[in-house]
């Protein structure tokens, strides 16, 4: 079993931002990429475990496709309580897409 990080304190030059709104269609699932699961936790619980081990403060997600299912699921819940923010993305345009239009 690996040994317990201690949390750093809290880094005011670090904030962290976690973009997870997108389908996630390179996953080939109909499932939101926030809602499945590795090793028995959400997805989006590594970056915000990895940015609250960092000092990160504030860490904000970024959630969008399927967020009702999202926030009606579990997966949050594990996470929440390390997060600050929560933002609704409501304008997707996907990874090829030019946002300026």
């Amino acid at each position: 079993m690996p040994a317990a990080r201690s949390t750093p304190p809290s880094r005011p030059d670090l904030a962290c931002v976690i973009l997870a709104a997108g389908k996630g269609t390179r996953m080939n699932s109909a499932r939101s990429k926030v809602l499945h699961r590795l090793l028995g936790k959400p997805l989006i619980s590594y970056p915000v475990d990895r940015a609250r081990e960092l000092g990160a403060a504030p860490v904000i997600a970024v959630l969008g496709h399927q967020i009702e299912a999202v926030q009606d699921s579990d997966v949050l819940e594990a996470s929440t309580p390390q997060l600050d923010d929560l933002v609704r993305l409501e304008d997707r345009y996907g990874r090829g897409s030019d946002p300026c239009k």
